[in-house]
């Protein structure tokens, strides 16, 4: 099959890509710059220059491939206005090259884009986010799922971990070590779950071989993400001391201190039925190790 992959050379994108090579799909990446065509041409990737800010590419190739998975995001997701935008055009123009072809369209909601807790459609009893959010290209992807389209959305946990790192708990650990305490908001009773890239690809993979398998209603949420998982509370507590900072607690209303990050760190990790095929993502030791000292501590104070 010929595949096509916006964020082909993204944490995740990668293991996807790696995944669809060794079962021997023909693979297209959109790529930005130089840099990251020659990236994905090293791989065996064919890429497509372009970005998610030329629709006539995505559509072209939406056109052009079997499948697409949308793995991209705008590169400055601070500017959420322009960054949701941005991305609704481009799911737009991917879901008008796709049409009524059939062709399985795989969508992302990803840390950026948390967005939950999802309530059931009327219509299909799928989860879907609250009308009154912002996001644009979930709204859409809801709307192509209500019309029984071959669109999945996989809800990406919080905390993607690769080589046991992750972008979102090492900005948190650097603020914490900038404002001098690890902060969490409100009580800090969240929960947040993670995932590592490698399952998160490997669950891409395996919807879209659902979709491709699946004529009677077949499922549309996904969630990347472990069963384990912890409170805010524990986890920030678990930062402090690994930065050697104290943990602190601010009101909800107080979004100075983690700027872009604020309203991410108010959401739960949603819950979504199991997928309706074996799916056994791995434990990360880095966030149940933080939960774990975080625990402890709270319990030692």
């Amino acid at each position: 099959m010929k595949i096509f992959v916006t964020g082909a050379t993204g944490i995740i994108g990668r293991a996807v890509v790696r995944e669809l090579l060794q079962q021997n799909h023909q693979v297209l990446g959109l790529a930005r710059t130089e840099q990251s065509a020659q990236e994905l041409r090293n791989i065996g990737v064919f890429p497509i220059s372009g970005s998610l800010g030329t629709p006539d590419v995505l559509l072209a190739m939406a056109q052009q491939a079997d499948a697409v998975i949308h793995l991209g995001y705008p590169r400055d997701p601070t500017d959420f206005p322009h960054a949701d935008s941005l991305d609704a055009l481009a799911v737009s123009a991917l879901a008008k090259g796709i049409g009524d072809s059939g062709k399985p369209l795989l969508l992302t909601s990803g840390n950026s884009m948390f967005n939950m807790p999802l309530t059931p459609h009327p219509a299909t009893k799928q989860p879907q986010a609250p009308i009154h959010l912002p996001h644009k290209s979930i709204q859409l992807a809801n709307r192509l799922i209500a019309q029984d389209q071959p669109v999945a959305l996989i809800h990406l946990a919080p905390v993607v971990l690769s080589a046991a790192s992750s972008p979102l708990l090492q900005k948190l650990r650097h603020i914490a070590l900038q404002k001098g305490a690890a902060a969490y908001l409100g009580t800090g009773q969240n929960i947040w779950r993670s995932i590592q890239a490698a399952d998160a690809a490997h669950l891409y993979v395996l919807v879209l071989n659902y979709l491709l398998q699946s004529s009677d209603s077949p499922q549309h949420h996904f969630l990347a993400a472990t069963s384990d998982g912890g409170s805010l509370r524990a986890i920030t507590t678990g930062i402090g001391q690994q930065v050697g900072v104290p943990t602190r607690a601010l009101p909800e209303t107080q979004s100075d201190w983690f700027g872009s990050l604020h309203d991410l760190l108010l959401l739960d990790t949603p819950r979504i039925q199991r997928p309706p095929f074996k799916w056994q993502p791995t434990v990360p030791t880095v966030l149940t190790d933080l939960i774990t000292a975080g625990r402890q501590q709270e319990l030692a104070g």
